[in-house]
């Protein structure tokens, strides 16, 4: 007597015959594909976020590859690059600069700014260094051009240090 082999996981095209059959209607059948795909592209966004301030750089690179955008901001405005520099997550800014993450792009609506000004106003050395690394601009102004350059958020502070990392004469 054979035994019957045991069934495993529908294939795609099984998948998809039968949701062809459930939704006859093409139209309907796509409506319904896009916005799983958004909800995916969502959550792998929120995901990455929060990896960007307080994961891995392991977890940051795989939410990458999956297909997470690194300039992507959230519903509020604040992109992985940002909330790396201001957590002074150095490795994390290194990965999304990798990726392609713009490090003189503004997060936020007002409250945040440019990535390389938050690393400054807090000191974080490490991330200063892998921003400028990555092209960031210690002159360029926050606030669409009327707020402190990273420059005066880092004398602002008293980080002499960070004030140094910004102003080498290699810098300008």
């Amino acid at each position: 007597m054979r035994r019957r082999r045991a069934a495993g996981p529908p294939s795609a095209s099984n998948r998809t015959a039968a949701l062809i059959n459930l939704f006859p209607n093409p139209a309907a059948l796509l409506r319904i594909m896009v916005c799983v795909k958004r909800r995916r592209r969502k959550k792998l966004q929120r995901h990455l976020l929060d990896a960007a301030g307080c994961g891995t750089s392991q977890r940051v690179a795989a939410l990458l590859r999956a297909g997470a955008d690194p300039n992507q901001p959230d519903r509020y405005g604040t992109t992985p690059l940002y909330r790396a520099s201001v957590q002074n997550m150095a490795t994390n800014v290194r990965v999304l600069a990798a990726a392609g993450a713009d490090p003189n792009h503004e997060s936020g609506a007002g409250d945040e700014g440019l990535p390389l000004c938050g690393a400054a106003c807090w000191g974080h050395d490490a991330a200063v260094r892998e921003l400028l690394t990555a092209g960031a601009d210690p002159h360029l102004r926050e606030d669409g051009g009327h707020g402190r350059t990273a420059i005066e958020w880092a004398e602002a502070g008293d980080h002499h240090k960070t004030l140094a990392l910004m102003t080498e004469p290699a810098r300008h």
